[in-house]
């Protein structure tokens, strides 16, 4: 737990000083030249293995997020062309949550093609981000499958290449799990990729784009 909460705070500092982080700051030429913009929180702030945050992180990591969302949107708007910008926020595993944009072939896809529609029948509930609440209910929230995905090769990465049998046996356990509750199975040249459900995404979006 000691461990844990100093890695959380070593975070929040990270998520405080988030300008400094280059991927933060809308770039009109990186756009142009990619159809897409991405600032991924797991990518530069490192944080704990199971992805996930609660309390003030959890806040303040959402908080980053609404921040570079509405300076996105203040810069796409006087440009004069379409795109798609939305939060993707990951529950419960919170650092994969991104801010991402895109235009021309990437709209479609990044619409109807990325996630998976969720059947859960909820709704997203401001209310349980505290203080973010009115800005949070000024977006519309879908709700998607966060999928994750084990493939052949690690199930059958060589036994003596592990630390130990202990080791062997976890991990073995953990991926045919994950493949029985796959819900999805891509085959590869290398293998079977199996997709299983690891939580959800709720996109949300400006109302003002629906």
């Amino acid at each position: 737990m000691k461990k844990r909460t100093i890695q959380a705070k070593k975070i929040l500092k990270s998520l405080i000083n988030y300008k400094t982080d280059i991927d933060s700051r809308f770039d009109i030429n990186k756009l142009r030249e990619n159809n897409c913009l991405y600032f991924q929180m797991e990518d530069y702030y490192g944080f704990t293995k199971d992805k996930r945050a609660n309390g003030e992180l959890k806040q303040k990591t959402i908080e980053v997020l609404l921040n570079i969302f509405h300076d996105w949107q203040n810069n796409l708007e006087g440009l004069g062309f379409n795109y798609y910008l939305a939060i993707w926020l990951y529950n419960p595993r919170i650092s994969l949550s991104e801010v991402v944009c895109g235009i021309n072939n990437t709209i479609e896809y990044y619409e109807n093609d990325v996630f998976l529609q969720n059947d859960k029948k909820i709704n997203f509930n401001s209310l349980n981000f505290g203080k973010l609440d009115e800005e949070l209910k000024k977006l519309t929230w879908d709700l998607k499958i966060d999928l994750d995905n084990v493939s052949d090769w690690e199930v059958n990465y060589p036994k003596e290449q592990y630390k130990n049998l202990k080791e062997y046996n976890v991990e073995q356990r953990y991926h045919k799990k994950n493949i029985k509750n796959a819900i999805k199975t891509i085959e590869e040249p290398s293998g079977n990729l199996y997709l299983f459900p690891a939580g959800d995404v709720w996109v949300g979006q400006f109302k003002s784009k629906k």
